[in-house]
């Protein structure tokens, strides 16, 4: 086991160094201090498929090697979950978020609907009840969710300061609950009538997605998947 472990991070130091080398001789630089540089190595060593397979396609070569000043600092992020955590926004009963396709980060022409009390047994269940809720946004979910208006049976959109909920509204459709209206047909599904349909298995981002019968696109959720 220890071998594989030293050929996975071996293999990861080799492909970083490569991407240094040809970002040296495209003569467009490496704008890094060289103590970030040298984390920025060990780091890739350890998450290299992640890197390969999602930031690059994402953002390009240039993320590797520059400061990005538009990404939100954690100082940012911090302040957006604590508002969020001291003041939930609305929620009902029930609850709907557009579909969207992690393969291609875009939404989808469909809608999923949800028991917000069966999104809130979802999510009691997956997350420890004494584990650190520190920019755990599964733990807002919850709290969101949980300080629902129980009098209040509208259907309410999953707020977009929330659209963490993409990755729990897959796992729910995934385990058959909830409620899918495809816009194409104009018809709703029931989400254990629509099978996921897995990719096979390779090293990096897989996905899982959901059809309609006319074969239109409802979901795509995705999955790091490493072959150690």
């Amino acid at each position: 086991m220890a071998s594989v472990f030293y050929l996975y991070f071996f293999t990861g130091l080799t492909v970083y160094s490569g991407l240094l080398i040809a970002r040296a001789c495209s003569g467009k630089g490496i704008h890094l201090p060289l103590f970030e540089l040298v984390l920025t190595y060990i780091f890739y060593g350890v998450v290299w498929p992640v890197i390969v397979f999602y930031s690059l396609p994402r953002n390009g070569l240039h993320s590797l090697f520059e400061s990005n000043s538009s990404l939100p600092s954690l100082q940012d992020t911090e302040k957006e979950f604590e508002l969020l955590w001291d003041n939930p926004p609305a929620c009902s009963n029930n609850i709907y978020i557009h579909g969207y396709d992690e393969s291609k980060y875009e939404p989808l022409n469909s809608r999923l609907y949800f028991s917000a009390a069966e999104a809130q047994e979802y999510l009691r269940q997956k997350i420890l009840p004494d584990s650190d809720n520190y920019l755990d946004w599964e733990a807002l979910i919850l709290r969101w969710l949980e300080q629902r208006n129980t009098l209040d049976n509208k259907v309410c959109e999953v707020p977009e300061s929330l659209s963490h909920f993409y990755a729990v509204s897959n796992q729910l459709l995934e385990e058959g609950k909830g409620l899918i209206f495809c816009s194409e047909c104009n018809k709703y599904f029931r989400a254990a009538e629509l099978p996921a349909v897995p990719q096979t298995l390779t090293i990096g981002w897989n996905y899982s997605r959901i059809y309609c019968p006319a074969r239109h696109l409802l979901s795509a959720s995705k999955s790091l998947h490493i072959n150690m």
